[in-house]
């Protein structure tokens, strides 16, 4: 029964409007996505996607589609996480990973007809028959277009009365075509064309853009994590990213640990000696400065996590949910990445793992979760506070292991990396000018006041920077060269709080205070 009203009222409603939490370190995805449905042109390219209509020119739409990475993170960005911007690689080329083929017996109802193939190419390729007679349907007789789930439905002409049923033949993007080195990439010596992660040079000069973090989910090879960590540590051999390499969907959760101590290298090199699986990698571009870390997945520029977040009915990659939530996070701090990701609202349901096909759940417990954390490795497990994020360490940590708290915690190995970044962004400009004792000094005044300002807005303990005579040898000063020292005291997460109970006797006196 509806409730009696006499007089006036009124009833707020949903504008349908987002606000979206912007950054300028955006994450970076080397994926693949529905170009079929947008930019067919957009391969090995580093494409800024700021909003939802500059999803919908490149791939269709900001729709979660299966199978195709970039839309999955599209989706994330801009229904689950509302950040911009983002910066996407499609490394699908349709005129090399694509699979011919042939429906028959599509049932036309109302003019209309659905192929339920995803990745279909509208192209000179795709043809359109009478599905009772072969007979071939001229192409001003139809159109196409895509749904929301990526399928290709063909509006025939009002005229088209008798055909109830259609043959198509057509070309489709095939993921499972791609290959380790369309992912890797390479930089054409001649042109200087850049494909897969090699893309990443192109972001800072096309941009000016510095990404805070780079995945490539779905791809989950030895050999694309150690170019996913080499090429993302250091980006146009200047700027500094962290990366989130996939572990594989299957591992269960007793078989984490091992997996990353065990069966994995993060480098190209063993006991001195370059691998012969990675001898052609290396001899590409890739400047790889490590040191033998043995058979393990262990890199203080890394953050692994442990098992596939779904929301719902819907199944996403760790690392994009990581990286996208990790920009979330900082959005709330205006970009500085100074605050944990852990034991913050995720926005997901929890986690699991594949089985075959199978998506299996888990429910960890906060025990279970700490033996990953202890071992480098974050998940996501349920709080009093919600579904959260958990883990606060980079993947060099383990029992045993890396201690320096530069290298351990997440957030002051990102805050490091910002503040790297941002001092050599800020004083470029004063590369080339004399050096003179104000000049010196007037660059370490600069440096000092914004270090103060991130200190005084709670985002540094603090900061100095000192021109120390004993780093800037005449030597190098007469060849050019200028040191300054910068000391940082980036904040470092509460993680073990500990509260101590003790009886104390003294209460039981109040028993005789009435």
């Amino acid at each position: 029964m509806a409730k009696f009203q006499h007089g006036t009222s009124y009833k707020e409603m949903p504008s349908g409007l987002k606000i979206f939490a912007e950054t300028q370190t955006p994450t970076v995805i080397v994926g693949t996505g529905t170009i079929n449905m947008g930019d067919m042109s957009c391969v090995n390219k580093p494409i800024l996607i700021q909003n939802s209509k500059d999803a919908a020119t490149y791939f269709g739409g900001a729709n979660n589609i299966k199978g195709f990475t970039i839309n999955e993170a599209l989706y994330l960005a801009f229904n689950v996480y509302n950040v911009k911007p983002i910066i996407v690689i499609n490394v699908l080329n349709p005129s090399e990973h694509k699979t011919a083929h042939t429906e028959q017996d599509i049932v036309v109802k109302d003019f209309k007809a659905t192929l339920e193939k995803i990745g279909i190419i509208n192209d000179e390729n795709l043809i359109v028959k009478n599905g009772e007679t072969s007979t071939l349907i001229a192409k001003e007789k139809y159109s196409c277009s895509f749904d929301n789930e990526g399928k290709l439905i063909i509006t025939l002409a009002k005229t088209e009365t008798s055909i109830k049923k259609l043959e198509v033949s057509y070309n489709f993007l095939d993921v499972s075509k791609l290959k380790e080195t369309d992912v890797i990439g390479s930089i054409d010596p001649q042109t200087l064309e850049a494909k897969g992660l090699e893309c990443l040079k192109e972001i800072f000069p096309k941009y000016s853009m510095i990404p805070s973090c780079v995945v490539a989910p779905d791809f989950s090879t030895a050999k694309i994590r150690v170019a996913l960590d080499a090429k993302s540590a250091v980006i146009n051999d200047k700027w500094a990213s962290m990366s989130i390499p996939e572990m594989p969907n299957t591992t269960k959760y007793g078989e984490v640990i091992a997996f990353k101590k065990e069966k994995n290298y993060i480098d190209g090199k063993k006991e001195g000696k370059v691998l012969e699986t990675f001898e052609s990698m290396i001899q590409m571009k890739a400047n790889y400065k490590y040191l033998k870390k043995e058979k393990n997945y262990i890199d203080a520029d890394q953050a692994i996590t442990w098992g596939c977040p779904y929301l719902e009915d819907k199944v996403f990659h760790f690392s994009t949910v990581m990286a996208l939530h990790m920009q979330s996070v900082d959005a709330q701090f205006d970009g500085v990445p100074c605050e944990s990701p852990s034991n913050k609202n995720i926005k997901m349901q929890g986690v699991g793992y594949y089985e075959g096909a199978t998506f299996k759940r888990v429910n960890l417990d906060e025990a279970e979760a700490n033996l990953l954390n202890e071992n480098g490795i974050s998940t996501i497990i349920r709080q009093p506070n919600g579904t959260v994020f958990w883990g606060n360490r980079t993947s060099v940590f383990q029992p045993g292991g890396e201690t320096d708290p530069k290298d351990v915690w997440i957030p002051v190995k990102r805050m490091f990396k910002y503040i790297g970044n941002t001092i050599m962004l800020n004083n470029t400009v004063e590369v080339d000018k004399g050096m003179t004792p104000s000049q010196a000094k007037s660059i370490e005044t600069n440096i000092n006041v914004w270090l103060n300002s991130l200190t005084n807005d709670n985002k540094l303990l603090g900061g100095r920077v000192e021109f120390k005579p004993e780093e800037n040898s005449e030597q190098d000063m007469i060849a050019g060269k200028f040191k300054w020292h910068i000391y940082l005291g980036a904040i470092i997460p509460g993680e073990s709080l500990e509260f101590r109970l003790e009886y104390d006797s003294k209460y039981l006196k109040l028993l005789f205070q009435r």
